[in-house]
């Protein structure tokens, strides 16, 4: 074999190398940097308005008997309510006076029906124990403040905190006394004032992003807490929907009351799960929230055992802003 047929030999041997590189480099996917949509979630208060809410929970409950026997009723409470922001935030503490305009209460138990309108009508002749609990704050004027972190810092209960004391005092029965002070508790405030409810972060996130919260709620007479993992589940023109899921919520209630029975049961054995969601519009303001929750209680009273399976929906809207 001579030497010019080595030398070519090696030069095919060379091209088909550098070929072979090319393509490699050539099918090798090039460096890039993935778009991540990003958001910035923020619930806003405008000084010098007030805003109009309306709150509608409705409850469908069917109870059992330790004989398997099943009752079933349903409950359906409205309440208007105003927020009103009169002064800028105070060193990043914003305040807002809560008013608890009206409310209409609905309770179906088959052929029976109790039924009120704050606006239509004097109270009820008849109603059952439950509604003392429903309509204690009706009329109620107090105070919530917001941090700098936006979470709920304080309740002012002021007016509330010695009708409390009053009836404490009274000679109202237990489960009258239990009703009354169950619907004017800071739980009980707070469910109906904080409607932002769940804990937005501090700042941009991915739009992957979970974090973490603490949620409360007053539900079926009952005041419950469970941590909740939150992420923004949609974004369309502006609107932000953030979605909130608590997977178990407990109570440390030991005592509560329940409808068609007369006096304070104890509460045995209970579990509650649910979902939360907020609409908040471009400008940062509430334009609806939805709940959702699941609860069973196992309940006895005396010689009596029960339990109790609650499906709840909870709707808030925005019905109207005013300027001062």
């Amino acid at each position: 074999m001579t030497k010019k047929t080595n030398i070519m030999r090696l030069l095919i041997v060379a091209l088909a190398a550098v070929f072979l590189i090319n393509s490699s480099t050539q099918s090798a996917p090039k460096d890039s940097t993935e778009l991540v949509t990003m958001y910035s979630p923020e619930y806003v208060l405008k000084v010098n308005f007030y805003d109009i809410f309306s709150i509608d929970e409705t409850s469908d409950v069917v109870r059992t008997l330790e004989d398997g026997t099943e009752e079933t009723y349903t409950r359906e409470v409205t309440y208007f309510i105003r927020h009103l922001v009169k002064n800028l935030p105070d060193e990043g503490f914003q305040s807002i006076k809560i008013s608890i305009d009206s409310m209409r209460y609905k309770l179906t138990d088959g052929s029976k029906s109790y039924e009120f309108n704050s606006q239509a009508n004097d109270y009820p002749s008849k109603y059952t124990r439950e509604f003392k609990m429903y309509s204690a704050l009706l009329g109620a004027e107090y105070v919530i403040t917001y941090s700098p972190y936006g979470d709920l810092a304080k309740v002012e209960t002021d007016a509330l905190d010695k009708s409390a004391k009053e009836i404490l005092e009274s000679k109202f029965s237990i489960i009258r006394k239990f009703y009354l002070l169950s619907g004017m508790t800071q739980p009980r405030s707070e469910y109906l004032s904080d409607l932002k409810k769940l804990a937005l972060p501090n700042g941009e996130v991915a739009e992957d992003s979970v974090w973490e919260c603490s949620m409360n709620f007053h539900l079926s007479s009952i005041a419950w807490s469970g941590k909740a993992k939150v992420h923004v589940s949609d974004y369309n023109v502006g609107n932000m929907t953030i979605r909130a899921d608590i997977e178990s919520m407990e109570t440390k209630q030991g005592n509560c009351g329940f409808y068609d029975v007369s006096k304070l049961a104890t509460i045995n054995k209970s579990k509650a799960s649910g979902s939360y969601e907020i609409v908040l519009t471009p400008r940062g303001a509430l334009h609806r929230a939805d709940g959702q929750f699941d609860i069973e209680i196992e309940a006895s009273v005396n010689d009596l055992k029960f339990k109790e399976t609650i499906k709840t929906k909870l709707q808030i809207k925005h019905i109207k802003q005013l300027r001062l």
